[in-house]
């Protein structure tokens, strides 16, 4: 039964939200955080964005011109996306800006959904103008699909977006 509350898929396990290379990570206030470049390198954080930047910003590209969380805003000007995996719900989430959203960025996050596809209840994805305010949003509920086919399909369906 599609969608119900007793399906098979609507309960989300604690994943082990796999790396490229098969590894568990592990999560921030039952979050796992990433960014991912605009080479398509998919960053698994140990902490928060804003550390991770403060911290690697030179070698990402990025020029910090805020405090705090804005740091965040000044990584995805440079053309990285955040992501979000929420494991409570199985939402994972991804922001960047509209003009940064290459085939390379859509490839490292489908990677990503079909990898991890047994804990992926949503995937979102919102897009920013050059001003960073939303521009597009976008989310298909992944729990209601039976096959790894059809999550994949669904995905690739929201990413094709421009």
């Amino acid at each position: 039964m599609k969608g119900s509350s007793t399906s098979k898929r609507a309960r989300f396990p604690t994943p082990a939200f796999y790396r490229g290379d098969g590894r568990a990570r592990v999560s921030v206030e039952n979050c796992f955080k990433m960014w991912i470049t605009s080479e398509g390198r998919v960053i698994h954080l140990p902490g928060f964005h804003r550390e991770y930047i403060a911290a690697h910003a030179p070698e990402l590209g990025v020029t910090i011109t805020r405090e705090g969380d804005g740091m965040r805003l000044d990584a995805i000007e440079a053309g990285l996306f955040r992501g979000n995996f929420e494991f409570g719900n199985g939402r994972l989430t991804f922001e960047g800006q509209a003009q940064y959203f290459s085939p390379t960025i859509r490839g490292a996050i489908l990677r990503l959904v079909s990898k991890n596809h047994n804990f992926i209840g949503q995937l979102s994805l919102n897009l920013l103008d050059a001003h960073n305010k939303r521009y597009e949003s976008r989310t298909v509920i992944l729990s209601e699909l039976d096959t790894r086919r059809e999550r994949n399909g669904a995905a690739s369906e929201l990413l094709a977006l421009k």
